[in-house]
Formats: structure tokens, sequence, C-alpha cells
């Protein structure tokens, strides 16, 4: 009876549960964010699918995987996912194209400018002059016959006696022109000259090479008298060395400014009662880095002794620092400066005493900004005649190419030709020896060699502050010694080196000014011989060519394409080219979209590339906000685009991490998070600001909402306190 009723019977009872997925429509709720329930809907549509593939199966009478073929069945859904469309997501390397988005290069119209031009030998030769004649017979020996303008001018006086102030072009031979009068008064004492003697004379140099290199020439010029002993002391050497030779006695002794004071203060025997002469050379670089303090006290513990001395002050550039470190040394002095345009033979000027007295009083302070002029200097800079400058103007995004290419273009070993290229960081030329090292190194097949020791297609040098001394002096010798090879380079090699037969002079930085740019041009067409020098410069800076043309320097522009079109033979020696299937690219374009892309995967792939480029992307932009304030509307840090600047660096993006940078990233975090140094549970959270749409080519450091006329006068205040 039961039975029967029940077979009759029909509830409306849904047996669908909420962990079978063959059939009923899944009614459970969501939660999250729109990114999260979107997931959610998906992996619930793929569960649906996947239970109705396998009713599917049941109904055609195929058996389902048992739970022992768990992995067959989970490998079965695996291929069910693969056949679906991939979900599309968003990369973090966009690889932006060289030539597209750049800023239109402008037209310069290059002035043309009557340079000034000193005339660099004259007629007469070593014998003209009163020597003595080993001395005379030892330069001929060392190759110099004729004699430049300004020892013409400077070795009479200097014999005689007196102080002088020396203005003539790099490479002139200024270091010959006093080291020359100085062996010949030292060689001519009588009775001869002792090592128990003491100093008799004290050459400040502004950096290490520089003293290295005058050493060696007082001892190539010692060869005859071999009882007048040089020394040179030096920061980066030991201390206790040193003093062993102090004690032992040094004649002539060549030394910078830092390590001097050092001794000054802390050995016995370093004396200063014997001294009669003072050399200041490369006198405008001693005061740039810092060393007027310091030369100031050198001057005044030498002057409580009260000594006759003779002192010589040297440069290629006279600045308004240089005046006031004249009005402290030099008195009564003569001035030779060499000028072909105004008469054939080397001017000397005398200073006269009221001038000296006006440079006195104007250096009784180091910190008084007095108008006056004492001395008529020339604004007007002389480079040598031989010289070919340069200058291309190049996007941002296509610099690292551009130098690259001219790099391996000209400096092949069998070119035979050497470059120096100025960069303007030490953590810039370590990005840029490890990148080249990289591009130029040849294929060994041991695979245990490291890369220090790899053989590469051309001699690569680097030479910065941060070296050894050790370092530092061997690298000099090198690259002195070398027939071709690359030196890259911070400034401490502008000035004053003498590094013979440089072809190539390259500022891959624009300088911080015309004297720079003359120190650096200076390394190339050197004594008469031929050279040539290129300026790097982006869109934004071709003021700075208005800039030289106002102190005569006439330079030229040379168009990127020119650089360019040796980008295509490079490409079949790059590094993983001859393993490559992919075929040899046949534009420009091509090319040099291949060598970026090999530079970019080099640096992506080894963690401490990695690093070094963020490192030199950070300094350069450091470096690029110091520029002096007469060019800051040149030199600007708005004017750069950090992406651009970034793939300068091999870096597909800008790094995100620039709260150490100043002048970046400070509408991120007001001043009180900024300073605050503890961050408690209490702490309030800093809202970030949202950043504003703006335009490719606009500098993206500093960001600022639109102006209201409620805020207009808050963001005037704002910027006037930041300009102070």
């Amino acid at each position: 009876m039961a039975d029967d009723l029940d077979s009759g019977l029909s509830l409306n009872i849904s047996v669908y549960h909420k962990d079978d997925h063959s059939g009923g429509k899944d009614r459970k709720k969501v939660f999250g964010n729109r990114g999260q329930r979107i997931k959610a809907r998906r992996n619930i549509k793929r569960q649906r699918e996947s239970s109705q593939h396998e009713s599917s199966a049941n109904n055609s009478g195929k058996t389902l995987p048992s739970r022992d073929n768990t992995e067959d069945a989970e490998s079965s859904r695996q291929d069910v996912k693969e056949t679906e469309p991939p979900v599309k997501k968003k990369t973090g390397d966009v690889i932006s194209s060289l030539f597209r988005h750049n800023p239109d290069i402008p037209t310069v119209q290059g002035k043309e400018v009557s340079q000034v031009k000193e005339r660099l030998f004259v007629s007469d030769s070593f014998k003209d002059v009163p020597l003595h004649p080993y001395m005379v017979s030892n330069l001929e020996k060392l190759g110099y016959t004729a004699m430049t303008s300004v020892q013409f001018s400077t070795i009479p006086k200097l014999i005689e006696g007196g102080d002088l102030l020396v203005k003539s072009q790099t490479g002139s031979g200024k270091t010959m022109a006093y080291a020359i009068p100085i062996v010949e008064n030292l060689a001519r004492l009588n009775p001869k000259l002792t090592r128990g003697d003491g100093c008799r004379v004290v050459v400040l140099v502004p950096t290490r090479e520089l003293a290295l290199q005058t050493y060696d020439v007082f001892v190539k010029l010692l060869k005859p008298f071999t009882w007048i002993v040089p020394g040179c002391i030096m920061g980066g050497e030991k201390r206790k060395a040193e003093k062993a030779r102090l004690r032992k006695g040094i004649n002539i002794l060549i030394a910078t400014p830092g390590r001097l004071i050092d001794h000054i203060e802390s050995t016995a025997n370093m004396r200063l009662d014997t001294i009669k002469w003072l050399i200041l050379d490369e006198a405008d670089r001693l005061l740039d880095l810092g060393f007027e303090d310091k030369v100031a006290k050198i001057i005044k513990a030498i002057d409580e002794h009260k000594t006759e001395r003779q002192t010589v002050l040297l440069s290629a550039t006279l600045t308004a620092g240089v005046e006031r470190l004249a009005g402290m040394s030099l008195k009564n002095p003569d001035r030779v400066a060499v000028d072909t345009q105004s008469s054939n033979k080397p001017s000397t000027k005398s200073l006269g005493s009221k001038s000296q007295e006006s440079l006195a009083n104007k250096t009784q302070s180091v910190d008084s900004k007095s108008t006056e002029k004492p001395m008529e200097l020339n604004e007007n800079f002389a480079l040598p005649e031989n010289l070919k400058q340069y200058f291309i103007v190049s996007p941002c995004k296509l610099r690292l190419v551009v130098l690259l290419t001219l790099i391996l273009s000209k400096c092949k070993k069998n070119n035979k030709m050497k470059m120096i290229v100025f960069a303007s960081t030490q953590d810039g030329v370590e990005f840029l020896y490890r990148l080249v090292r990289f591009l130029t190194t040849e294929n060994s097949a041991d695979s245990d060699v490291e890369e220090e020791d790899a053989k590469t297609s051309l001699d690569l040098f680097r030479l910065h502050g941060d070296m050894s001394q050790k370092d530092r002096s061997s690298t000099y010798q090198d690259f002195c010694t070398t027939k071709s090879g690359v030196l890259l380079c911070t400034d401490v090699a502008a000035r004053g080196l003498h590094l013979p037969y440089v072809d190539w002079v390259v500022q891959y930085s624009c300088p911080a000014g015309v004297t720079d740019y003359i120190h650096r041009v200076g390394r190339t067409a050197r004594a008469g011989n031929a050279g040539n020098a290129i300026t790097f410069m982006l869109p934004s800076e071709i003021d700075f060519v208005k800039h030289l043309n106002q102190k005569s320097i006439s330079i030229t522009e040379m168009k990127v394409g020119e650089i360019l079109q040796d980008v295509i033979k490079l490409v079949p020696f790059l590094p993983g080219m001859e393993d490559s299937k992919r075929e040899i690219p046949r534009t420009v374009e091509e090319a040099a979209t291949y060598l970026q892309n090999c530079c970019e995967l080099h640096i992506k792939s080894h963690k401490e590339m990695t690093s070094l480029a963020k490192t030199a992307y950070q300094s350069f932009i450091r470096a690029y906000a110091t520029y002096p304030h007469e060019l800051k509307s040149i030199f600007h840090l708005r004017h750069l685009h950090l992406g651009h600047v970034a793939k300068t660096f091999g870096l597909r993006a800008a790094p995100t991490d620039m709260s150490n940078i100043p002048g970046v990233n400070r509408t991120t975090m007001s001043n009180k998070r900024k300073h605050d140094k503890g961050s408690g549970d209490g702490a309030e959270r800093v809202k970030k600001k949202k950043r504003t749409d703006m335009s490719e080519f606009q500098g993206p450091l500093i960001y600022k909402k639109k102006a209201t006329k409620g805020t207009k006068l808050k963001h005037k205040k704002h910027f006037k306190k930041n300009k102070q």
C-alpha cells in the first residue's frame, strides 16, 4: 500500500549539492575586490565545463578516472586549460623603440668665430739659451730640439729670477718651461748640492697622476746631474715610506697639497727653511678641487721662515680664483701670455706695484667679492691649431648606441687609434668599462677564465678617483705606452696630463663650463700633433654651442647618421651573433636596435650589472643637478626624460627607488614623514598623490597639479623657497 502511494508521489526537491558540479547552478556568493571576483568566476566556469565534459563521457559509456589515477585526471584538466585562449596580462618589461617618440633635433645655426691662436713653436732652439752643455745634450737625446713659445718666454726670465704668472694653451710644454730653469739653477750651485742640504724646490700639483708625470720629467732632466735628488709624495702611498725618503733628503719635492700638509704637521724632517722655489702648477684645478685653504696654509708655513723664494704660477686658464691665489703667493710678478693675434712673439707684462697691491688687498679675505679686475684677463681661450672640434646632437635613447659604435669602429687594435672618453661620474665610468669589455670579449674555449682576465679585441682602460693608487698608476703608465686603446675616465685625467698620441677625445657628458671644456679637449692635438674632439649633447643642450662661440671657440656639428652608418659592420662580431640563427640586420635601424637589445639583455641577466646600471643612472641624475648657476638654463633636471635616460644605461624602465636623490620624488611624502625616524603602530599612513598625465618629453621629476586661483600664491611661495 505504501509502495503504491510512494510511486505516485512527486516531490519538488533539488538533488544539487554545493560540491557537486554535475548539474544545477552554482549559487555560491563570491567575495573580494573586482580582480578577485573575476578570477573566482573564471575558476567556477572552468570547473563547470570540466564537470560537463565528465558527464558527457559517462553518457557515452567511457569510464571516469578513478581515485588511483588522480594525476592523469589533473593532466587532462591542464590539457583542457591549454586549449583555452590565453588571458592577456601586462608584462613588467616594455621594450621601447630607439627611433620612435624621440624629440625633434633642432637645427643649430653655427656661428663662425675667429678663434684665438697661439704660435706653438719658435725658430729658436735650446742652444740659443744660456744653458749648461750637459743640459742641451740631454734635451737633444730626449728629442727636444725646438722650443715652444711659452718656453722661449719663460726660461730666460726664471733663470734671471723673479716671480712669474704663466698662461698658455694645453700641451704647450709648461712643465718643461719651469723644470729646465730649476735644474739649471740647482746644477750651478757651488759647492754641489747634496741630499743633506734639504728641500730646495716644492712643486704643488692637483692630482696624483700629474705628480707622477712631473716626477718623471725631473728624473729625465736630472740624468746628467745625479747629485740632485727628486722625490714625490701624494695621497694613496704609505706615509712611513715617504717619511723615510724625507729623512734621507729630497732636493726637488713634487707633492699634492693634502699630503704635504700632513707631513708639515706630523713629520719632523720636513724642513721648510731651505725652500727657494715654489711652483703652483695647474692653479685653477687646485682651486676647483677645493685646495685653496690648504695652499694658503702651505704658503703661510713657508713664509714664517722669512726666506727668499721664487714663485711661479702656471695655468691654461686664468680665472678669478687664480687671481686670488696669485695675490697670496706672488710678489711683483711678470705675466707671460702667448697670443699670436697681437704679436708674432710671446708677450710679457709686468703687473707693477699698484696692481700687486690691489691683488693683495683683494685676497686678504678668501670670501671677498670685489668686482675689481687688477689683471686684464683675456676671456677668449686659445686652443691648438690642429684640433678639430665637433659636437653631436643625439636623442637620449640613442646616446649609448652612438657611443659604442664610435668606440668599436675607431679603436680596434688594427686601427692603432687612441681615444679618451670623459664621463661625469665614477659609477658611469665603471658601467661603461664593464659593458664595453663584455662587447669586445673574444670567444675563448676555456670557460673558467674570469671576466677581468678574458682577452678583448681592444685595449680598454679606466681611471677615476675611487681606484687604488696602485691601479691608477699602472693604468696611467699602460695607456701612455700603448699604441691603441680606449681610456674611460672622469675629470681626474682632464688637467695637465700628457697622454701621448691621443687621436680622439669624446665628452660623453657636457663639461661644467668653458674652462673644463678647454682642459678636456687639450688631451689631444698636443705638441703640434693633430687631434679630434667630439662632445655629446641632448636636443635641450644645444645652447651650449652658443656659449662656446661667445668665448671664441668654433665647433662643427656631426650628424648621428655619420657615426651609426658603421654599426652594421659591428653586428657580426657582437657576443652571441655567431651562435644565433637570425639573419644579420640589413639596415642601420635594425643593427642599432640589435646592439641596444644585446646590452639590455646582458644587463638584465646579470644582477651585478643591473645594480651597477641603476647606481650609474642615479649618479648621473645627481651630477646633472650640479651644473653652475650660469648654465642652469641649459642643463636643468626638468629637461630630462627619466625613461629615456634609463635607456642610456641599458635599463628598460627608470628605477622607481629615487628617494635618495635630491629634487626627485618630493611629492610622495610630506616633510614630516621624510624626517620621522620612528614608524610606530599609531603613525598615520601617508596617502600617495595621484600621478598626473604628461607629455612624453615633459620632465617627470616634479609633478604639479594645475594651480587654481586659491593655490597660485601658495605654489609661488613654495618655489621661491626651493629656489633659495
